[in-house]
């Protein structure tokens, strides 16, 4: 893991400790598990020692109440440089700044995900998995600074089968809601199958979408352009983490009463 030496931590010596996080074990296995030569593991295991990170007793080495600790709290830290280092292309082109910074530090959250990538010809269709989730969820939550071609029919769909739709729209998505698609979703409101929300500053993100089985987002490219990219991740943590980053964008939106 090259983001490890970045930091200027071993792996072999992160290996370790992970090793030893899940119960003692002696030199012969350490070296077994390890891959490397006693002579090379013997400077480590004295400078662990000596911090009081881990303890050799009865033949055995076992971490101490204090590396316990140290390495319950590396762990996280470490899901996280995987998680940058595996998508680090894909995040240093794209705008993260719409995240607040609790969300950020907590990204790796979203594994196990996939990054679809739509055929130039599909960029403005919705996505099938993204469809067929909703349809069978009772909520759909949208933050967005844009309307796709084909949206405004699934929405209508998806109120008709009486699912709760909440929608976070920047201000000029709403100024062209109001000049193209004003009786739609007039309607919508008017008969309760929809609750539209308003964010006053730059959202500085494409969209993102919530239901009751996955979450995905559409991120703008570093120089603000639209992404063919989206993140998609049906696990139970990226859906916690989708619902937090929807409800700071809901908390500060106004709620549009009328179109």
């Amino acid at each position: 893991m090259p983001l490890l030496e970045t930091f200027g931590l071993s792996e072999h010596k992160i290996n370790l400790l992970l090793m030893l996080y899940e119960g003692p074990k002696n030199k012969n296995m350490i070296l077994e598990s390890l891959g490397i030569s006693s002579q090379a593991l013997v400077p480590t295991i004295r400078m662990l020692e000596h911090n009081n990170i881990i303890i050799h007793h009865d033949g055995t080495y076992g971490l101490t109440s204090i590396g316990k600790i140290a390495v319950d709290e590396m762990i996280p830290f470490l899901q996280t440089l995987e998680f940058l280092e595996s998508n680090i292309d894909y995040l240093a082109q794209h705008k993260l700044g719409f995240i607040p910074f609790d969300l950020l530090k907590r990204i790796r959250e979203l594994c196990p995900y996939k990054i679809m990538r739509p055929h130039f010809s599909e960029v403005f269709e919705f996505n099938k998995v993204l469809e067929e989730t909703t349809d069978s969820s009772k909520s759909f939550r949208i933050v967005t600074s844009l309307l796709l071609p084909s949206f405004t029919s699934f929405l209508s769909k998806w109120a008709d089968e009486g699912i709760e739709i909440s929608m976070i729209v920047s201000e000029e998505l709403l100024t062209k809601i109001r000049s193209e698609h004003l009786f739609f979703f007039k309607g919508l409101l008017h008969k309760g199958q929809i609750k539209i929300f308003v964010y006053p500053g730059d959202m500085c993100l494409q969209t993102l979408i919530l239901n009751d089985h996955c979450f995905s987002c559409n991120l703008l490219s570093k120089g603000g352009s639209i992404s063919r990219e989206q993140l998609i991740s049906c696990h139970p943590g990226a859906l916690k983490w989708g619902k937090e980053l929807f409800e700071y964008y809901k908390q500060y939106s106004a709620p549009v009463t009328l179109v």
